[in-house]
């Protein structure tokens, strides 16, 4: 597993490698239970591999897991990074095949729109 969490200034960060994948307070357990639930739902890391790293029950692990797979939505979010690997903004678009048409009508107008002094076509070219 190449996850691993760090708590800084009072907010525990989940990463995937480098990438930071979710942050929450270092208190905040239904944010806890959703982030260790996600990573088994999404294929990221075994029920087991989470027990042995945050050091939590079986029973409260099956307990996240059935409770995020009963709460699924039919919803994805596509998410745009700066340069530097920042969150930029994302869409929130229904599960299809779609991601070019997605791209093509909500993320291209969005950054046309939000990031100044884009080359044009000419420039491009």
């Amino acid at each position: 597993m190449d996850h691993f969490n760090s708590l800084k200034d009072g907010r525990v960060y989940y990463f995937n490698g480098i990438m930071p994948l979710f942050s929450h307070h270092e208190k905040g357990l239904p944010s806890f239970r959703f982030i260790t639930a996600q990573l088994v739902v999404l294929g990221n890391a075994t029920q087991a591999e989470i027990i042995r790293s945050f050091g939590i029950s079986t029973i409260s692990m099956k307990r996240y897991v059935a409770r995020e797979r009963l709460c699924l939505r039919g919803t994805t979010d596509y998410c745009v990074n700066d340069a530097l690997g920042q969150p930029f903004f994302s869409i929130n678009a229904p599960v299809n095949p779609g991601l070019l048409e997605i791209i093509r009508r909500e993320i291209v107008p969005r950054l046309e729109q939000d990031v100044p002094n884009q080359p044009s076509e000419a420039e491009l070219e």
